[in-house]
């Protein structure tokens, strides 16, 4: 799997971020699939223990700043969302050396906050797990900003995995995150999936839809 960013391939380069409680490998199966469709691809290490996602989203600008002659799409899972929305306003106020144009997936993205991580926050035990991400992330304060980028957002709406065991809100979820907790007023395109929030990177047709978004600016084909 790429684990630098090649210079010299002129194909557009799709960035993809990882959530939280997720290395990088967890999207290297996703990342194989793009790279079999022709893209490049760079999976970022989300340290989001260390660093609050706009101090992610910075050293994920420095690394992709001098960039300037390529596509450069981003495609974020969850908590990696909220890193590539703060990379975004980022660019947009860089007065030189911004991030070449590209379009944007996000899934499964909180970007009106959390309310399970509110909920696990408020939990003595958990706090210091959240500590980092909490800073205009998972509780609020994100920006909006999409840089001129076409987005499309993808939730899920299958609810499985340990977290569906002890939260169960009254709102269609994936188990973690609610379906409204994901809309995007800006977004270019919707699209929900019968998937749980940790699954949704690895199945095939999240993939596809996310492929065929960044190749044409929709989800699905249009009538």
């Amino acid at each position: 799997m790429t684990d630098s960013i090649n210079q010299n391939n002129t194909k557009a380069l799709v960035v993809l971020v990882p959530g939280m409680l997720s290395p990088r490998f967890v999207l290297w199966l996703m990342a194989s699939r793009f790279k079999k469709r022709g893209f490049r691809t760079f999976v970022f290490q989300n340290r989001y223990l260390l660093r609050t996602p706009e101090q992610n989203a910075q050293r994920l600008f420095t690394l992709l700043q001098h960039k300037r002659n390529d596509t450069v799409h981003f495609v974020g899972h969850s908590l990696g969302g909220m890193v590539i929305m703060h990379l975004l306003n980022i660019n947009q106020q860089a007065r030189e050396n911004r991030i070449a144009h590209g379009r944007v997936v996000l899934i499964a993205t909180p970007v009106k906050g959390s309310d399970f991580a509110r909920w696990l926050y408020a939990k003595r035990g958990f706090k210091w797990l959240m500590s980092r991400c909490a800073v205009d992330g998972v509780l609020d304060g994100l920006p909006e900003t999409l840089d001129g980028r076409e987005t499309g957002v993808m939730c899920g709406s299958a609810r499985r995995g340990m977290s569906a065991l002890i939260y169960n809100p009254d709102q269609p979820n994936d188990g973690l995150v609610n379906q409204l907790e994901t809309q995007l007023e800006s977004a270019q395109d919707t699209i929900c999936m019968p998937q749980s929030h940790g699954l949704m990177v690895f199945s095939k047709s999240s993939t596809d839809l996310a492929i065929h978004f960044l190749q044409h600016g929709w989800f699905v084909a249009k009538p």
